[in-house]
């Protein structure tokens, strides 16, 4: 699982309603053909984050019928699975089936990798949107950043609702739901899919099975804004936000006060703490539980300098306790 984060060069506000409907559509066409799944995301007019799990490596090639099916996700596309379909039947005319694997191969090398999701998905939008402005060059900032997060537990909780938090974060909103272009915001729209990824999203936080979308649907909600902030009898049946004044989620914890808690080691619960924009989920190079960091910096010993023992770092500030490989001492928040 990973946080990733791009933004556009010089920080510029070029990412209006269009542009996030064209970037949404390719990233949802890219997620089916690269095989890897986003679970939430949020598109801001200069950056955008998304939470992508990526699957394990198969042990056998993907099928050739599973190839062809994902490239039908791909639209606008020089090569089809029409076009896909033509060649590969050509080849094994011609040069016998391991011809038309040869030829697959070029398609099956593009799933199931992150950089290689990310790199099509970026490459796709830089060239729409240069022809449509009359443009040339990069788009992107750099790269991507990208920061691990543990597949289970209340890691994956916290930095999914970090990321449907960030238009309350910018002031854009009040509620995460009311923001149309962030997983939170598919579901307060009752899209199915978004509604099945927070699911599924919540039954990776606490470990369960066939989450009832009740339960899930009010645990992210708390996550989001706090359990002390939802109305006793919330119906949570329904995936809308609830409306009345009273009922509104609080404003943004400000920086001041989680610099004031950290300074009096004082610590923040977790609607709070992510209410307040903080580097250790974008920064923090991994997060989760401290076994998790610890067995995976035994993994990579390599990476780390002798005189490092360990490698799970306490977040500063955050109560219940998450970890990462940083101790970030400077701008934690801001």
């Amino acid at each position: 699982m990973y946080h990733c984060i791009s933004r556009v060069v010089d920080q510029r506000f070029v990412l209006g309603d269009e542009e996030k409907t064209v970037f949404r559509n390719w990233m949802q066409e890219y997620e089916n053909f690269c095989g890897v799944r986003v679970l939430t995301y949020c598109l801001l007019s200069n950056h955008f984050h998304l939470l992508i799990e990526v699957p394990p490596r198969a042990a056998t090639p993907l099928p050739a019928a599973e190839v062809l099916r994902r490239l039908d996700h791909l639209t606008g596309t020089a090569i089809t699975a029409a076009t896909a379909r033509e060649q590969v039947d050509r080849l094994t005319a011609s040069g016998g089936p391991s011809a038309a694997e040869a030829y697959l191969d070029q398609f099956r090398r593009r799933m199931g990798d992150l950089s290689i999701f990310l790199k099509l998905l970026k490459q796709r939008f830089t060239q729409w949107y240069n022809r449509r402005n009359q443009r040339q060059g990069t788009l992107w900032e750099g790269r991507f950043k990208s920061v691990l997060v543990e597949g289970h537990g209340k890691a994956v909780l916290a930095i999914a609702a970090y990321i449907d938090l960030n238009p309350v974060r910018a002031g854009l909103v009040a509620d995460p739901g009311a923001f149309r272009w962030s997983g939170y915001g598919e579901v307060v729209a009752e899209n199915a899919a978004a509604i099945e990824k927070l699911r599924a999203l919540y039954g990776l936080a606490t470990r369960l099975e066939d989450v009832p979308l009740a339960l899930a649907l009010r645990g992210y909600r708390d996550a989001l804004v706090g359990r002390r902030h939802q109305p006793e009898a919330q119906n949570t049946s329904r995936h809308q936000p609830p409306n009345a004044p009273q009922n509104r989620p609080p404003m943004p914890v400000k920086n001041q006060a989680a610099l004031e808690a950290l300074r009096s080691k004082k610590e923040l619960p977790l609607d709070q703490f992510l209410r307040c924009r903080n580097r250790y989920f974008s920064d923090g190079a991994a997060v989760g539980s401290q076994e998790y960091l610890e067995a995976l910096f035994h993994q990579r010993r390599d990476r780390f300098g002798p005189r490092r023992l360990d490698g799970a770092r306490r977040i500063r500030g955050l109560t219940p306790a998450l970890y990462s490989f940083r101790d970030l001492r400077l701008r934690v928040f801001g």
